[in-house]
């Protein structure tokens, strides 16, 4: 078992951690879109609930 992390963490320093990790998921998921694109890899997503396809320059949109 662990032992007990004698230091507390403020709200802001957990707040500024979640946006550190959720920017550098956006990076590198920004990156596999990229690289998905050059290969000609139709990029999934979602848009208000309905899943998208988007292929370019030629493809589904």
């Amino acid at each position: 078992m662990k032992p007990h992390h004698p230091r507390t963490w403020t709200q802001a320093e957990i707040a500024q951690q979640a946006l550190e990790m959720l920017a550098i998921g956006n990076v590198a998921t920004q990156k596999a879109q990229q690289r998905n694109r050059e290969q000609g890899i139709a990029n999934h997503t979602r848009l208000q609930g309905a899943l998208c396809r988007t292929r370019t320059p030629k493809g589904l949109q």
